[in-house]
């Protein structure tokens, strides 16, 4: 439990910083609600169009969902669609 809260207050270090997160533009084909994304040490931080960025880990949904939303961030596709119970 302690490394998802310190990968937690490592994402807050950086948003409370006042430095802009660069995160990678997400080019779907499908006009998908996720806009961009953001790897980070054992997790991806997804921004929605309506601005809220989500994160997911190894913790919860998991390695194995992580590293698929990994995958479809970088194809452009199945992002904003892969099913993970959060």
């Amino acid at each position: 439990m302690a490394k998802k809260k310190d990968t937690i207050t490592n994402i807050k270090n950086i948003i409370n910083s006042g430095n802009a997160i660069v995160m990678n533009k997400y080019k779907s084909e499908n006009g998908s609600g996720v806009t961009a994304f953001k790897i980070v040490e054992k997790g991806i931080l997804v921004k929605f169009k309506d601005e809220y960025l989500y994160l997911y880990d190894y913790n919860k949904p998991g390695k194995e969902h992580v590293e698929k939303m990994i995958e479809f961030a970088y194809e452009g596709k199945g992002l904003a669609t892969h099913k993970v119970n959060k």
